[in-house]
């Protein structure tokens, strides 16, 4: 299906022109209902982006294109876009579905994207539907509005006169969204879907869950409620084998030398001179027992004062 409106006509040729393609696209509507499913009370997510395009060189002017490859909604979210052209020109945009995966296939689960096309002054806006491997194209307006009414992924494509904005939209189950921290549990407070919140004291320890009531809930979060999903719990596992021992590590520095101790007990005598020992002693001092003379000597020496003395000293060897 096609829309055209061209801008270098009057208004009121437009206008006709519209007047005759609107009921065309409520008709196909009728005749090919949508499935609408009840929502969720969790605001529906969406995402919002402003490009402008050069009509000369058919290219975008928002350099890095602020429309990424991947943009992820909420079953119900919505994706817009707020299109401007400089200079001003008569162009066509087509929006183009290259497939979709749904996430839970059934009935009613189509994959088809309600379009809303706004922005042009003096006409109203024109909606309708975009099917799977299919597409819309239409005169250039302002913004574009795509509703995602099914779970999955839809490949897509953004034309600007020939110039193609290829992009993914992951859409999630209703209730998927944004999740916030809400500190310590407090009964007193309504927290909201995918609210974390903690339960304890800094002393035993705290243990963490996800609010999942879409209505939200003040409930007190405990095992078996369906409120609340507790997180990261489960026993605690077996300790694993111990590990090889590592290598030795390298020697410290020598400690302080200790203290001296004590004086041990004086050792038992000794067994004496051994065999053939020799032994030198003074003339006048007796000889040992056990032991023979082998000679006899005359040794000089100094004294204290410095005085040459003699002394007459006997060899012994020991038997």
């Amino acid at each position: 299906m096609k829309l055209v409106n061209t801008l270098d006509i009057g208004l009121l040729s437009r206008c006709f022109l519209l007047l005759a393609i609107v009921p065309a696209v409520r008709a196909q509507v009728r005749e090919h209902p949508l499935s609408i499913q009840p929502q969720t009370p969790i605001a529906m997510s969406g995402a919002h982006y402003q490009m402008i395009f050069n009509s000369q060189t058919n290219v975008m002017e928002t350099v890095p294109n602020p429309l990424p490859q991947l943009v992820t909604l909420s079953q119900g979210g919505q994706l817009q876009f707020h299109t401007d052209l400089e200079p001003a020109a008569t162009e066509f945009v087509e929006i183009a579905s290259h497939g979709f995966n749904p996430a839970f296939p059934g009935a009613g689960v189509n994959g088809f994207i309600f379009v809303d096309f706004t922005g042009l002054p003096g006409i109203d806006s024109t909606a309708s539907y975009l099917e799977p491997n299919g597409s819309i194209s239409t005169s250039f307006y302002h913004d574009i509005v795509l509703t995602f009414k099914d779970a999955g992924t839809y490949s897509l494509d953004f034309n600007f006169s020939g110039v193609s904005n290829p992009f993914t939209v992951t859409v999630l189950p209703a209730g998927a969204g944004s999740t916030f921290f809400g500190g310590v549990f407090n009964p007193n407070v309504l927290y909201g879907p995918n609210t974390f919140v903690a339960t304890g004291s800094p002393q035993s320890g705290y243990t963490f869950w996800l609010e999942a009531n879409p209505s939200g809930s003040s409930s007190q979060p405990q095992a078996g409620s369906t409120d609340w999903y507790q997180v990261g719990t489960g026993a605690q596992g077996p300790a694993g084998p111990q590990g090889p021992v590592g290598p030795q590590g390298p020697a410290g520095p020598p400690g302080l030398q200790g203290q001296t101790g004590p004086a041990g007990p004086q050792g038992p005598a000794g067994t004496g001179l051994v065999s053939g020992s020799i032994v030198t002693l003074p003339a006048t001092v007796t000889a040992p027992l056990n032991s023979k003379l082998i000679g006899t000597s005359d040794l000089i020496y100094l004294d204290t004062s410095s005085h040459p003395k003699t002394m007459t000293v006997k060899y012994y060897q020991m038997n």
